[in-house]
This record gives structure tokens, C-alpha cells and sequence, in this order.
């Protein structure tokens, strides 16, 4: 029997979380007050409803719900866009040990901000590339990474699903990426992150425009 996306998976100490792809963390703050740690996986942070909206990834090592350290309310909605894994943070055990927590907090939130920034701005392989940067599971040997679907890639880099379908399939010419299924590619992020995409990659062909008006596929 499977429990609830947001009921905390039995295994005893530490408390555990798994969401699949598209599951809303609702008890932000978590079962023990302060907030989870991504140990796998990613979340996706927007601060409103709208697309075209503000957006921010949690990634392995960041906290997220720990806004009770400033007396403040989470001011995000938060989903996985991978298969997820979270862990409960307890209260800090010292004073020390809070201030140095929200000091890493707030420092994490600046570095994911200006890695936020590469995703919207720039030309869209550049920006593809850079979240499947990000996005690649840490570790030596580590090459097989969990990727979001088409349209949540488009919506966290802001273009089109074709316009991501179509960078993807310049990347499998490339050879720096490997495997049809989109969930799960197996890629290395440093190649992938000093290649560079030829010219017009985002564009539909000419002659898939002369016989009548169709687009580009997916």
C-alpha cells in the first residue's frame, strides 16, 4: 500500500519524504517544525500563480519551509519536477546552531537567485543546458539524471515545449546526450556545459515550412 505523497515514508530516524514528479509539498514546515532538506531530486519554488512568474529549484543539499527560524511564514508554493526525496530538519540544538542555519539558508537563496537569473535569460540552448546542468545528480559515476517533462522544462526556462524538443534533439546530434526516454537521460554535465549549440538550432526548417504552414515537431 502506498501512502500519501505527503506522509512521511516509515523509517523511523530520519524522518523521510518521497514525492514523485508534480506532487505539491503541502506541510512546507514538516513533521518536526523547520522546514526539509532536498537530499534528492528537485523542487520547484514560485512565489504566485503565473507562468511567466518569478521561479527557483531547490536542489540536493537546500532547505526549504525553514522561514519559523525568522518567525515567517513560507512565502512559496513548492513541487517536485523529479522523483524527490526530502528530509524533516528538527530545531537547531543551540542558538549558534540556528544562526548558522539561516545564515546557510540565506546564502543558498542567493546562489540559487543568481542560477535562477541563467535559466531566464540568454539564448534558450543556453538556457536548456544550463538547467540540465543543475539538474544533474551529484556524484562520481553519476550519469543517468531524472529529467522533468518537455512542458515543465519550457515553463522553468520560459519558451515553448518545441523550442526545448528541438534543443534536445540538437544535443542527441551532438552526442552529449544519450537515450530517448525524457524522464531519465544519460548525460555528462561538464561536456554539456562547455558545448556550444550551431546557430538556428530553435528554429524550424525551411523545408518543413514550403508545402503548407505545419510545425516543427516535437
Amino acid at each position: 500500500m502506498h501512502a500519501s505523497p505527503n506522509t512521511p515514508a516509515p523509517t523511523g530516524e530520519p524522518i523521510v519524504l518521497q514525492l514523485p514528479p508534480g506532487a505539491a509539498l503541502i506541510d512546507l514546515p514538516g513533521p518536526l517544525g523547520h522546514g526539509w532538506q532536498v537530499v534528492e531530486g528537485a523542487l520547484r519554488l514560485d512565489t504566485d500563480t503565473s507562468t511567466s512568474g518569478p521561479v527557483q529549484l531547490a536542489l540536493p543539499g537546500d532547505s526549504v519551509g525553514f522561514e519559523r527560524l525568522f518567525e515567517q511564514a513560507s512565502p512559496y508554493a513548492a513541487r517536485a519536477v523529479v522523483p524527490t526525496r526530502l528530509q524533516a530538519l528538527a530545531a537547531p540544538a543551540h542558538a549558534a546552531d540556528g544562526i548558522e542555519r539561516a545564515r546557510d539558508a540565506m546564502a543558498m537563496h542567493w546562489r540559487r537567485a543568481t542560477e535562477m537569473a541563467a535559466l531566464r535569460t540568454g539564448p534558450v540552448p543556453d538556457r536548456v543546458k544550463a538547467l540540465l546542468v543543475l539538474l544533474a545528480s551529484p556524484g562520481p559515476g553519476q550519469d543517468s539524471h531524472a529529467l522533468p517533462g518537455l512542458r515543465e522544462i519550457a515553463s522553468i526556462v520560459d519558451t515553448s515545449p518545441e523550442t526545448v524538443s528541438r534543443v534536445f534533439s540538437a544535443l542527441r546530434r551532438m552526442q552529449l546526450l544519450d537515450g530517448r526516454k525524457r524522464k531519465r537521460v544519460r548525460y555528462d554535465a561538464e561536456p554539456l556545459a562547455r558545448s556550444t549549440l550551431p546557430a538556428g538550432v530553435t528554429r524550424c526548417s525551411a523545408s518543413a515550412r514550403k508545402p503548407a504552414p505545419v510545425e516543427c515537431p516535437a
